[in-house]
């Protein structure tokens, strides 16, 4: 049976990420002209400041979705904390151990309420920078078509041409990660697990294509500050663990040695 737990602390993980190369993360597309972008990437409505309720334009953004299943993912592989679907063979996230706790896991796969537990980890939807923003007003493009083919290895000919839409490269967007901690967690464990969750999709990439030189991305000025409980009761100031610009590098050895 589950116990009730109180809630410790909530850590603020926050910076930005740049995109070292272009970011394709897919949106739909419901109507297909011709001569279209054939895989669009998801984009939001920009609403004006003065005027909250009218759309302006659509601009890019990152779904904390993505990175949250990314990240996940790659943890699961490295530790091999996967399970295998017999019947279509595909890997589907842990349920038990470290990571299952930390991203949570299916409601389906718990065998009553009394199993169900609070997931630890919330990421937030990923939008432009103010400088990005002015940068692709500036040039009056916020992203790259990048034609692709296939090619007949018999016939040395290109086939099947689509066109695939691209965040551009040195973009930078606002991320922002809440771990929450509760009585008889491992804190420590929990931010490192995180953390190197982070440095995996570093050396990886995010959203689709990467395998064909898609979504290299960088964590950066990073910044880590704890609250506590009471900091929502009483007003009590929170604790900055980690200031603000630092890099991913520099925030793993310095939680590592902490």
């Amino acid at each position: 049976m589950a116990e009730n737990k109180k809630l410790l602390k909530n850590i603020l993980i926050s910076g930005k990420i740049y995109c070292e190369t272009g970011l394709h993360i897919g949106g739909n597309k419901e109507i297909f002209d011709i001569g279209d972008i054939d895989n669009p990437v998801i984009k939001i409505f920009l609403l004006d400041e003065n005027e909250k309720n009218t759309k302006v334009k659509e601009i890019p953004y990152i779904p904390g979705s993505s990175l949250k299943g990314r990240i996940r993912s790659l943890l699961e592989i490295k530790y091999g904390e996967y399970n295998i679907n017999e019947k279509t063979g595909e890997g589907e996230p842990s349920t038990e151990g470290i990571i299952a706790k930390v991203f949570g896991k299916p409601a389906e796969k718990s065998q009553g309420k009394n199993e169900l537990e609070v997931t630890r980890v919330i990421f937030r939807d990923a939008y432009p920078t103010k400088d990005t923003l002015k940068m692709w007003e500036n040039i009056e493009l916020e992203t790259e078509i990048k034609i692709e083919n296939t090619i007949d290895r018999i016939a040395g000919k290109s086939r099947n041409l689509r066109k695939t839409e691209r965040v551009l490269p040195g973009s930078e967007f606002e991320f922002e990660i809440i771990l929450s901690v509760f009585e008889n967690d491992n804190e420590s464990e929990m931010l490192k697990l995180l953390l190197e969750g982070m440095r995996l999709l570093e050396d990886t990439y995010l959203g689709g294509s990467g395998t064909r030189g898609y979504g290299k991305i960088k964590f950066k000025d990073i910044s880590i500050v704890e609250r506590p409980s009471e900091f929502y009761t009483n007003s009590e100031e929170e604790n900055i663990i980690i200031e603000k610009g630092e890099s991913l590098d520099k925030v793993i050895n310095t939680i590592t040695k902490n």
